[in-house]
């Protein structure tokens, strides 16, 4: 389970950078321009936030596809269902907790008026 979990883990990580290669110069235009738009702190916090939010969802999702595999393959041993009640439990409260996260920064931008 550890090895999975830590493979999977290693795997995301793998992925992170491969969203950047897609910001390339044209060929007739140099990349950084004067006129180039920089990027503020506001929308480098949101770009975290996003993939933050992805990447927790994305873990979550499969905690609980993991135990849906846990309760096929159970065969009605209770102490295996017990495992595969608590990572649908776990894998639960992780969708919750990131909704909810995702949720409490839009009301907080809500309150303030953005």
């Amino acid at each position: 389970m550890k090895k999975f979990i830590a493979s999977l883990i290693l795997f995301a990580l793998f992925l992170v950078p491969a969203g950047g290669f897609g910001a390339t110069p044209d060929d007739d235009d140099d990349f950084i321009t004067e006129d180039a738009p920089t990027l503020s702190v506001e929308t480098a916090i949101n770009n975290i936030t996003n993939w933050a939010f992805a990447f927790v969802l994305t873990i979550a999702v499969l905690f609980l596809i993991f135990a849906g595999f846990q309760f096929i393959t159970a065969g009605g041993d209770p102490e295996k269902l017990t495992k595969a009640r608590s990572s649908l439990f776990y894998g639960a409260i992780g969708v919750g907790v990131a909704v909810m996260a995702r949720g409490l920064v839009s009301f907080v931008r809500g309150l303030l008026g953005e």
